[in-house]
């Protein structure tokens, strides 16, 4: 019997250092180019990219060899499926109507049953098979979910309780290689079991805290499977807020402040897409207020005009990133630290990670700073934009 389990410019150089213009003006994701048909599952999961601030997430079923069945390759039910009269019973070969595959194996009337591990979190994804389909495509289908035949709540509902599915030859399944036998459908397309009572689409369902750790793959049941891929993106597991550092040393003059993503190279870059300080550390505000008082001459520092705005920097009081709900309480925040007028850094205030301003503020210093067009970069206003 089966057993459980899964085998899972422009550039500007300033005393040795590089400092992005264009290319960090603004952060917002850029759609991914597209690129020339693929012909194999390995090559279109490596086609889907995430967006950037997300982490890209590929999980596998089988190995992509050409249906060889040189070695096995076995598909492995969810052990809280387990015991299932059913399951065991066509797992074993028992029943005359219905049989269980593994990866590669072929079979009429037979279901590839595997399972994953998949995080909440989940923003987008696309789910990426091989098939050779046995007989007609009509009855061939592919399933996630919940599929837990003890989860089943009334004798009435003979349906998967929480199953998303498609059928192979459903217009939701893209068929990216049909001579190869290779189709991807994105996971939010999936077609929802329609007696069940939660009305969200997949990826909803994947977040919910109630799901089981692991879901549950079903392919059926006249097909062949050489490989499985689902490709997810997902949030950051651990949050983080974006930190602007002071330069190591005063280049333009004593009271001139140098604040940037990574101008210097002597100290750790921000990351204007994930955060790049714990949003538990205890770390200043950067709080800005506009002004006319323009910093001149920075062309003889080997630094572009363009990084002074006008206006004053200060840092506030050390405080943990995630004190603030959302950006306006940051502002608030520095108003009540400093008076009228002031807010919070954004990461695009002078020339777009950087700002040079007549301000205070000591060498090699961080403070919190705001980007307003990525979701996981502060530690305020989560998972939207501003």
């Amino acid at each position: 019997m089966r057993t459980a389990g899964f085998s899972q410019r422009w550039w500007l150089t300033l005393v040795g250092i590089s400092l992005p213009l264009a290319s960090l003006i603004s952060c917002t994701n850029k759609p991914i180019p597209e690129r020339s048909a693929p012909i194999t599952v390995t090559e279109a999961a490596r086609q889907i990219r995430c967006p950037r601030g997300l982490v890209r997430l590929e999980l596998s079923g089988g190995i992509e060899d050409d249906f060889a069945a040189s070695h096995a390759e076995p598909a492995r039910i969810r052990p809280a499926r387990l015991p299932n009269a059913y399951l065991e019973a066509i797992s074993e070969n028992q029943s005359g109507v219905m049989g269980m595959l593994d990866y590669d194996e072929d079979g009429l009337d037979a279901l590839l049953i595997d399972h994953f591990a998949v995080p909440r979190g989940i923003v987008s994804g696309s789910l990426i098979i091989r098939v050779k389909l046995q007989s007609g495509p009509e009855n061939d289908y592919v399933a996630l979910g919940n599929l837990d035949e003890n989860d089943f709540r009334d004798a009435y509902n003979v349906r998967h309780t929480f199953g998303f599915q498609f059928g192979v030859d459903d217009k939701r399944a893209d068929a990216i290689n049909r001579e190869q036998g290779i189709y991807s459908v994105p996971i939010d397309r999936l077609r929802p079991n329609p007696r069940m009572s939660f009305k969200g689409n997949f990826i909803a369902w994947l977040n919910r805290a109630d799901r089981p750790d692991d879901i549950d793959l079903e392919i059926g049941d006249d097909a062949q499977v050489d490989v499985v891929k689902l490709v997810l993106c997902h949030s950051p597991a651990i949050k983080r807020g974006t930190s602007f550092s002071e330069f190591r040393a005063k280049p333009v003059a004593s009271d001139v402040s140098f604040l940037s993503c990574f101008a210097d190279k002597t100290q750790a870059p921000c990351n204007p897409f994930q955060g790049d300080q714990l949003c538990t550390s205890p770390l200043p505000v950067a709080c800005y207020k506009e002004g006319k008082r323009v910093v001149p001459n920075l062309e003889k520092s080997g630094i572009s005009p363009s990084f002074a705005q006008g206006g004053e920097v200060k840092r506030s009081n050390a405080v943990p990133g995630n004190s603030f709900t959302t950006a306006a309480d940051v502002t608030a925040f520095c108003v009540n630290q400093f008076g009228p007028g002031w807010r919070v850094l954004d990461y695009h205030d002078g020339a777009g990670g950087g700002l040079v301003t007549y301000s205070a503020i000591p060498p090699k210093t961080r403070a919190w700073v705001n980007v307003r067009d990525q979701r996981y970069a502060n530690c305020w206003d989560r998972d939207k934009l501003q």
